[in-house]
């Protein structure tokens, strides 16, 4: 007569996602503490089963931080599906196109020798952030100019990161960036005034 073990209790197990603290990209999903990994989120069983199959991409994964007031960081997984902050069509948006002035709160800086983009929160900006605005993300996107459904990039922009590191930058991706007169910036309505500088 074979022997009858009872069930496995997985009510209480944990499921971790483990991210690139420098890019926040996704590169690892498992139920186990990983011995050589540091940085991780926690995530649900759900999360967990759609990523192993396949049904949701690392690609498609985002890492959200919530910086607390005793200034611990909480962070967790969202997807670009189901959180309504990334939601292109779904939000009022500004076109950026104009130069920066002296009023300006919000800048960026696009080179094309440098082949980069910057971002910088000016002090302007700054004097207008309080609370909850903190630990906001803004989402910045750019497009085909005559075609806004062509989505070229995204940038998340954690409003923490770039007041920590005044400006971020980032390489271009594609020879599509390179052609600035075939682009058209965007972004979800946030601060008062936004700039575009173009340097050549």
């Amino acid at each position: 007569m074979a022997k009858r073990f009872p069930p496995i209790d997985n009510s209480n197990m944990q499921y971790y996602a483990y991210y690139d603290p420098v890019t926040y990209d996704v590169f690892l999903v498992t139920n186990e503490l990983h011995p050589t990994h540091e940085h991780y989120a926690l995530i649900t069983k759900d999360q967990h089963t759609d990523i192993t199959s396949h049904k949701v991409k690392f690609h498609e994964c985002i890492i959200d931080r919530r910086i607390n007031l005793d200034n611990t960081v909480d962070t967790r997984l969202i997807t670009q599906q189901t959180y309504d902050e990334f939601n292109f069509k779904s939000k009022s948006l500004t076109w950026i196109t104009d130069p920066s002035t002296t009023d300006t709160e919000f800048i960026i800086d696009y080179s094309k020798t440098e082949k980069q983009w910057e971002f910088t929160v000016t002090d302007t900006g700054r004097q207008n952030l309080e609370g909850s605005r903190y630990d906001a993300t803004l989402v910045v996107f750019v497009t085909l100019e005559n075609d806004f459904d062509f989505l070229i990039r995204t940038f998340y922009l954690r409003v923490h990161d770039l007041l920590k590191s005044d400006v971020l930058r980032y390489s271009f991706e594609s020879t599509l960036e390179s052609q600035i007169e075939k682009l058209s910036i965007s972004t979800r309505i946030f601060f008062k005034s936004y700039g575009l500088n173009i340097n050549d």
